[in-house]
C-alpha cells in the first residue's frame, strides 16, 4: 500500500499566523542581542548566543520548507523528521548557552522572548511530528 499524497500534503499545511508571529519573534530576539542592552559575565556568552539564535533560524527555516521536491513520499516525512531534530538540537544548544544573558537593561525581555519562542517552536514541532510519526507508523502497519 503507498502513503495518500493529499494525506502527506496536509500534513506540511503550516498556520501563517504561528509561523509569522514566531519569524516576528524571532527577529525581534536577534535585534535585542544585536543592539539591545543584554550581555554575560562570561566570556564569550554573547556572540555564541548569537550564533545559536541564527542557527535557530536556519532549522526553522529547513523544517517550514516545502518537501515535495522529494519524490518519494516516505522520503519526504523521514527528512520533514529530520529537521524537525535539527530543530530541537538547536533549541537545545540556545538553552545551554542562553543561561548565560543575565546582564543589561534588556536581559529579562530577552530571556523572557526567548521563552516564548521556544514554546511556539516546540508547539509546533510536537504537532507535525505526530502527523509524520503517525503517517509513517500507518504504512508500517499496512506492509505487515
Amino acid at each position: 500500500m503507498s502513503f495518500d499524497e493529499k494525506e502527506i500534503a496536509l500534513t506540511f499545511e503550516f498556520d501563517n499566523d504561528n509561523i509569522e508571529e514566531i519569524k516576528e519573534k524571532w527577529l525581534d530576539i536577534v535585534k535585542l542581542l544585536m543592539w539591545g542592552d543584554v550581555s554575560s559575565k562570561k566570556i564569550g556568552a554573547l556572540p555564541r548566543s548569537r550564533k545559536r539564535m541564527l542557527e535557530v533560524g536556519e532549522s526553522f527555516g529547513s523544517f517550514i520548507s516545502s518537501k515535495a521536491w522529494i519524490e518519494q513520499p516516505r522520503q519526504q516525512l523521514k527528512s520533514a523528521l529530520g529537521s524537525s531534530v535539527k530543530l530541537r538540537d538547536s533549541l537545545s544548544a540556545l538553552g545551554l548557552v542562553n543561561k548565560h544573558i543575565t546582564e543589561g537593561s534588556d536581559a529579562k525581555s530577552y530571556q523572557k522572548q526567548v521563552d516564548e519562542i521556544e514554546m511556539l517552536l516546540m508547539a509546533l514541532i510536537f504537532k507535525h511530528e505526530n502527523l509524520w510519526v503517525n503517517l509513517l507508523e500507518s504504512q508500517s502497519y499496512d506492509d505487515e
